[in-house]
């Protein structure tokens, strides 16, 4: 087994979420420095579909196994929504592990088919805008 130190969240189901150091939400080296900012953060699982609020306090620094190197890598990524509805225009970050190579209309796809899925404080009927997507290497 191949252990690497880094920044992580674990999902629900037991899937790490690894944080880039490169990312708005990895930059600092331990989770006590990290920005305010940022935090909360919302991620959508794409191993079991649901998506969650996390805060800076449930981060972990700690070995975890590394990437199988047979598998496709895969990158974190920051999806960014506009609220379509009149004048409120607010902006909501979503972010997700998904294959580095894969297309941003798919990673917004898995975004939106989380559970529950991207919503303005209005309901879920209102439509989101995509206005960004980042992606965010290890």
């Amino acid at each position: 087994m191949n252990l690497q130190t880094s920044l992580f969240l674990r999902c629900q189901c037991g899937e790490p979420i690894v944080l880039p150091y490169q990312s708005p939400l990895g930059i600092a080296k331990h989770p006590r420095y990290l920005p305010t900012a940022a935090w909360p953060a919302t991620f959508a699982c794409t191993h079991c579909g649901q998506s969650s609020v996390y805060s800076a306090d449930m981060i972990r620094l700690e070995g975890i196994e590394a990437p199988d190197q047979n598998l496709p890598p895969e990158s974190l990524w920051r999806v960014e929504f506009e609220c379509g509805l009149g004048s409120c225009k607010k902006h909501y970050a979503i972010y997700t592990k998904y294959r580095t190579d894969a297309l941003k209309s798919t990673v917004i796809d898995a975004v939106r088919r989380s559970n529950p899925g991207p919503g303005c404080d209005h309901g879920t009927s209102v439509p989101l805008i995509e206005v960004d997507i980042q992606r965010f290497d290890r």
